[in-house]
């Protein structure tokens, strides 16, 4: 039966079923001295993944099939943006390097999203125990001083590559290896889309990441203040 178009949750589904992806990322932030945005990277990296998914899925004419927050801005409506992309995406992507675990901001996402993940286990029987998180490696990083929590997720298959493995999509842009970055970022979109598939994870109400501590540091409580310390912790 077709949908009702006066269906007033229509709209918030077909978004919910679109975002299939959410890139958590340490920002950099500019410097005087030097004159470049060190977030293109970032953002290159998100339109690439996306261009791939488009192409991948029946992602709806007009929806971008990821959120990557690129903004450094305060308060209230920005927080509930961040909030509704971690309870809607179906895939969560952290780009891994030494920034990444030192900011109190990215811990905050993983923990949302985690506290998301096991609500979901716990709610339903028969789940896959594969976990709906795609790492991927920003640049180089000792895998062995990651947080306890991200030790436990797998990387792509792909991850022992030369290039990519030891310089991470970062480096691969930074030195102009474009064919490896190209069959990297080819590789993770893949993962995502295969996993969103597995995982299926459902949507969830933002109001769930009210109280969410930041497992890379047991000592942080966010107290419904997730994002809004993206400038200053980051």
């Amino acid at each position: 039966m077709a949908e009702n178009d006066d269906d007033p949750w229509a709209a918030a589904r077909l978004a919910e079923s679109a975002l299939y992806f959410f890139i958590s990322h340490a920002h950099v932030k500019p410097h005087r001295l030097i004159d470049d945005d060190p977030g293109r990277h970032v953002m290159n990296f998100f339109r690439d993944l996306c261009s791939h998914i488009m192409h991948m899925t029946d992602c709806p004419a007009g929806a971008l099939p990821g959120y990557v927050d690129m903004g450094m801005r305060g308060g209230v409506e920005w927080i509930t943006e961040i909030k509704k992309a971690l309870g809607s995406c179906r895939v969560f992507v952290p780009l891994y390097g030494p920034r990444y675990f030192a900011s109190t901001a990215c811990g905050f996402e993983w923990g949302a999203f985690s506290h998301r993940e096991e609500r979901h286990r716990g709610e339903a029987a028969g789940n896959s125990a594969q976990r709906a998180i795609v790492p991927v490696l920003w640049t180089s990083v000792n895998l062995d001083r990651m947080p306890g929590v991200a030790k436990g997720i797998q990387l792509t298959s792909f991850e022992l590559d030369g290039p990519y493995r030891r310089d991470g999509i970062y480096g691969l842009v930074s030195t102009k290896k474009w064919d490896d970055y190209d069959a990297a970022t080819y590789e993770i979109a893949r993962e995502i889309v295969a996993t969103a598939e597995l995982t299926r994870l459902p949507p969830c109400d933002p109001s769930l990441f009210s109280d969410i501590r930041n497992p890379f540091r047991h000592d942080d409580l966010a107290d419904g203040s997730l994002g809004q310390d993206r400038e200053v912790n980051q």
